[in-house]
C-alpha cells in the first residue's frame, strides 16, 4: 500500500461517517500515542544498554583470563620483556575493570553477575586503591614554579 492511500484515513470503516477517528482529531489520544511510543523506545534502549553492559563485562573477563593464563604458564618461551608487557596489560585491564564497574553498577545485566569482572575482590580492591591514590595525588603535589616564586617573594630586594 502507498503511504498516501486513502485507506489510512479510515474513511468509511466506521458506522458513523461524520466523526473522525480519535487518533486523528483528539489531542489527548495523539499525546498518549506519542507517550506510549516514547516509552517503548526507552524500554528498547534500556534492553540494548543492558546487553552492551553484559558484552563489555564478558569481554573484560575473557581478556583478564587470557592475560592470567599467559602469566601463569611461565614457560621457557616467555622472556622478561614479554612478562613485563603482560603485567602492563594486566594493570590496564584492572584499571578498566575498576572504572567500568563503578560507572555501570546501576545498569542490570541478565547475562552475568554484577561482580564477575575477571579480577578477584582483592585485586579489585588494590586497583581501586591505586586508581583513587593516583587521581588524588596530583592535586596535592606542588606545581613547578610555585615554590621558587614563593621563595623569591620572601627575599628582600634591598638586602
Amino acid at each position: 500500500l502507498d503511504v498516501d492511500d486513502p485507506i489510512w484515513q479510515d474513511a468509511g470503516l466506521l458506522e458513523d461517517e461524520s466523526a473522525s477517528p480519535p487518533w486523528l482529531t483528539n489531542d489527548k489520544v495523539q499525546s498518549g500515542i506519542r507517550a506510549m511510543l516514547e516509552s517503548d523506545r526507552c524500554k528498547e534502549e534500556l534492553a540494548r544498554i543492558s546487553r552492551e553492559r553484559g558484552i563489555m563485562q564478558n569481554w573484560l573477563r575473557e581478556e583478564w583470563a587470557a592475560v592470567d593464563m599467559a602469566q601463569t604458564s611461565k614457560g621457557e618461551y616467555l622472556c622478561p620483556g614479554m612478562l613485563h608487557q603482560l603485567q602492563v596489560r594486566r594493570e590496564e585491564l584492572l584499571q578498566l575493570a575498576v572504572i567500568w564497574r563503578r560507572r555501570v553498577s546501576h545498569i542490570s545485566s541478565n547475562e552475568l553477575p554484577s561482580d564477575a569482572w575477571g579480577p578477584t575482590d582483592a585485586e579489585m580492591a588494590a586497583g581501586i586503591h591505586v586508581e583513587y591514590t593516583e587521581s588524588t595525588a596530583d592535586q596535592f603535589l606542588p606545581r613547578e614554579g610555585i615554590l621558587s616564586s614563593e621563595n623569591s617573594d620572601d627575599e628582600d630586594p634591598d638586602d
